[in-house]
């Protein structure tokens, strides 16, 4: 029987570094057959799952599926970057269907969740400790030639050490294992301490100081309420360009420039792009064709400009207002299911998760599949919360 379940662990660890590889065996990876074919066999897996279930599935998946669907359709409509919206689609619908398949047993998902983010963390950290100038290299449009570990360059990392964190902290409540759950969360901390972007760093000790606020603070934190709150901001910071009472932390603390390395000047090339076709967008555009769109900065095109450097700016692109609300009902039906939770502990772990996933979104792209397992993390804690599958 342990032997069974320790099968069921591996095949299911397997595949959410099928669906979600680090950069350094995407790099290795992405060119061969056997990846190409592991993606049409999980596709074709999704397609039996929602055929036996007669397409009836949890809100969230439906908004997912038709935020995606509306993207690829104005990709295709405008003549873009059809394989890259296709592809991208493909691994969050998988991703999130997972979870899906698994919500009558969370805690399988969880635990092997908890085994990729420490396979990811651990192993990223040994590359960073042991190869401080790089771990492998290669040309990327953003940035030429690149220095990289095993989760790709610094900026790439909270990619999977923000869910690292939230996976440990829900593990640590639901598991019991708090000693596990604390390792990978020091894990996260130290790599945020020797290298990681602006953001990242942000994100990581904005989700650890808010955990730890004290309970009677927590307690009044309205799920609907922060989420308003951070679009608010987000539109005046982004889109006002209203920002000086952030001084303290870009200068003082990121040894950033008020420019925010130059954002502010991609956010209004984007603007102006998107208020060209506001209600449709433009879909998915390639890299390489990027910059020619957001990327001229005091008429010289800088070619590192691949993307809006705002997620709101990036769904308003790719998929207009359309796109955009889609989205937005995602992370509401997300946000919402802490209401049928009755665990206080889970639910402030599952609004903080939502928080940060939206203020890393104000100055910074979701591009890589893995940050969006915070949401279907924290949607199926709540719907788990509500079958009592654990309790206070």
């Amino acid at each position: 029987m342990i032997l069974k379940i320790n099968k069921k662990y591996i095949v299911a660890v397997m595949l959410l570094f099928l669906i979600v590889q680090p950069i350094y065996l995407n790099y290795i990876l992405e060119p061969t057959r056997i990846y190409k074919l592991g993606r049409y066999v999980l596709m074709g897996g999704v397609l039996l799952y929602y055929i036996k279930k007669r397409f009836k599935t949890s809100p969230i998946i439906k908004t997912l599926f038709f935020w995606q669907l509306w993207v690829y359709f104005i990709t295709v409509l405008k003549g873009q970057d059809v394989s890259t919206a296709l592809r991208y689609g493909e691994q969050l619908l998988i991703l999130f269907t997972i979870f899906d398949a698994y919500k009558k047993n969370y805690n399988f998902i969880l635990k092997a969740m908890m085994i990729h983010c420490e396979l990811c963390t651990y192993i990223n950290l040994l590359t960073l400790v042991c190869f401080p100038q790089g771990f492998f290299s290669r040309t990327i449009a953003a940035y030429g030639s690149s220095q990289e570990w095993f989760l790709g360059v610094h900026n790439y990392f909270i990619v999977w050490l923000f869910p690292s964190l939230v996976v440990a902290s829900i593990y640590k409540e639901v598991i019991g294992n708090r000693i596990r759950a604390n390792i990978l969360m020091i894990g996260v901390v130290i790599t945020a301490i020797i290298n990681m972007s602006g953001t990242g760093r942000v994100a990581i000790f904005s989700f650890l100081i808010i955990m730890y606020l004290p309970n009677i603070i927590k307690k009044h934190m309205s799920p609907i309420g922060s989420m308003i709150a951070i679009l608010i901001g987000a539109f005046v910071i982004v889109v006002l360009q209203k920002f000086d009472f952030l001084k303290i932390i870009v200068v003082n603390l990121l040894g950033k420039d008020m420019t925010m390395n130059s954002r502010v000047m991609i956010w209004s090339n984007a603007i102006k792009k998107i208020e060209e076709s506001p209600l449709w967008g433009y879909g998915y555009i390639s890299e390489q064709n990027m910059p020619y769109y957001i990327g001229t900065i005091k008429s010289i095109l800088w070619k590192g400009a691949t993307h809006c450097h705002c997620q709101y700016l990036q769904v308003l692109f790719h998929g207009g207002i359309i796109g955009f609300l889609l989205y937005i009902m995602m992370l509401f039906c997300a946000i919402r299911s802490v209401k049928k939770c009755k665990n206080r502990k889970i639910v402030n772990i599952c609004i903080i998760s939502i928080v940060v996933f939206m203020i890393m979104g104000i100055t910074e792209v979701m591009t890589y599949t893995f940050v969006y397992s915070v949401i279907p993390l924290v949607y199926y804690a709540c719907e788990q919360c509500e079958d009592k599958l654990y309790t206070v």
